[in-house]
């Protein structure tokens, strides 16, 4: 494939100046307080035992266990 003429070339972009302008673009809404979370019951515990948590990876089969004791 042949090109007979050479591509025109793009005259430069005209720069134009940045507005100088000191006022704010965009302002945040004010904070609010974070609530304090009611409990209805006693929190959890653990007594005693262990609990374990654990997966498995062989020949690209995933198997998760859990086990408590």
């Amino acid at each position: 494939m042949t090109i007979a003429t050479a591509p025109v070339q793009a005259k430069p972009m005209a720069a134009e100046p940045t507005p100088t302008t000191t006022s704010t673009v965009a302002q945040q809404p004010p904070s609010e307080p974070r609530p304090v979370a009611a409990t209805l019951s006693p929190p959890a515990t653990l007594r005693g035992g262990n609990l374990s948590l654990g997966c498995h990876c062989c020949h690209g089969s995933l198997s998760f266990y859990k086990s408590c004791c």
